[in-house]
């Protein structure tokens, strides 16, 4: 296949810096060196000629129509439902994650569905959805494609979310902010059980997201899925609990 011919069905990465023939990633705190013809650690994003690409615009693996409240989002437009869609990939490793099976995939990995940001539009209406929800893996990973999925959903009236581990960077809060409504983080634990169960994550880089996305004033709910004898100790729920306060 020629370099044209594969550029046709790939997008060019938004946020990353040439460095020669390697590049750097700058979507989120892992910020990933990738040297020509690798992908970084999500799995979906590839140095092809010195240049960054998203492997899965327009290719989502998976959608659904769920109640808001399935995200969980609980005060943000209570009883509307979202059409909510997902690609592959994720730049977390959780060893609790329940959609591991695309989480933890690349894009050869597991089917593909061909749906381009206006025909997630046209699915969302027809299905009677007040939203769209980025969702069921980290839509930081997908960012190009949420980006005009959204830009394009926020023109026909209707909201835009995401379910995130909120690590991204503060650009792509930045950018977020242009269609984005809402976003759900799961805050999952202390320092120590983001560095066992989470692949290496920095607490204080999810924290400074956190607070960013409230200075957006994008809307902004946080969960903590408590897991029995991991995250659920007293010490942990202090420290989760006095970063909200």
């Amino acid at each position: 296949m020629s370099d044209n011919s594969q550029e046709e069905k790939i997008k060019e990465a938004l946020f990353y810096k040439r460095l020669n023939s390697k590049v750097k990633c700058n979507l989120c705190y892992r910020e990933g060196t990738i040297s020509e013809g690798k992908t970084g650690f999500c799995k979906v994003r590839k140095n092809i000629g010195g240049k960054l690409y998203s492997l899965v615009y327009g290719k989502a693996c998976f959608y659904s129509v769920n109640p808001i409240e399935k995200k969980p989002f609980y005060h943000f437009w209570p009883g509307s439902f979202a059409f909510s869609f997902s690609t592959v990939g994720c730049n977390f490793r959780c060893k609790h994650c329940q959609n591991a099976d695309i989480s933890q995939a690349g894009p050869d990995e597991t089917a593909e569905l061909d749906l381009p940001p206006n025909k997630i539009i046209q699915a969302a209406k027809s299905s009677s959805c007040e939203g769209i929800s980025y969702t069921f893996t980290e839509p930081t990973v997908f960012f190009e494609y949420c980006v005009d999925t959204g830009t394009l959903a926020k023109r026909e009236g209707l909201t835009n979310n995401f379910v995130t581990n909120g690590y991204m960077k503060s650009e792509v809060i930045k950018k977020s902010k242009e269609f984005l409504d809402a976003m759900r983080v799961d805050l999952k634990g202390d320092q120590a059980h983001y560095q066992r169960m989470c692949g290496g994550i920095e607490l204080e880089h999810v924290f400074q997201s956190i607070k960013e996305i409230f200075r957006a004033g994008i809307h902004l709910e946080i969960i903590t899925l408590v897991i029995p004898g991991e995250n659920d100790n007293k010490a942990t729920v202090e420290l989760l609990g006095s970063f909200l306060e």
